[in-house]
């Protein structure tokens, strides 16, 4: 009986740091199956940020390109109407030069014109006038 009694204190001591045992097991895997799994959420949450990040930076680049090219579109065309007033402008200008410059000679050669008819008119009126005088 002292045997039996000696044989069931060893088996319950046994049986109790069985189980301690197999309780430190499973608590050691739960852990390391947890790190795990907060590793991969960590890992899946950065991955995440990366994309919105470059997604948001890509937006922006994007607008901020756009911009640019409304920016020059908008100087460029402002540049070529200053260039096109300027050139019309002298045009103008240059046109109305000439005109005036036609318009000189034609009224100097109708003076001379007038002047060639009125010597003629006098001279024939003075041919007359001696004419009648004879």
């Amino acid at each position: 009986s002292d045997l039996c009694h000696q044989t069931q204190r060893t088996y319950k001591k046994q049986r109790k740091a069985a189980i301690l045992l197999q309780a430190c097991v499973r608590k050691h895997l739960a852990q390391t199956h947890f790190n795990k799994q907060r590793t991969a959420a960590v890992h899946i949450q950065t991955s995440v940020r990366r994309f919105q990040a470059q997604t948001s930076f890509n937006k922006k680049r994007q607008a901020a390109s756009v911009l640019q090219k409304r920016w020059r579109a908008t100087t460029l065309c402002q540049k070529q109407h200053k260039e096109y007033t300027n050139l019309r402008r002298s045009t103008i200008k240059a046109q109305a030069a000439v005109r005036g410059y036609l318009a000189r000679q034609k009224v100097s050669q109708l003076h001379k014109s007038a002047s060639v008819i009125q010597s003629s008119w006098r001279t024939h009126r003075a041919k007359r006038l001696l004419a009648n005088q004879r």
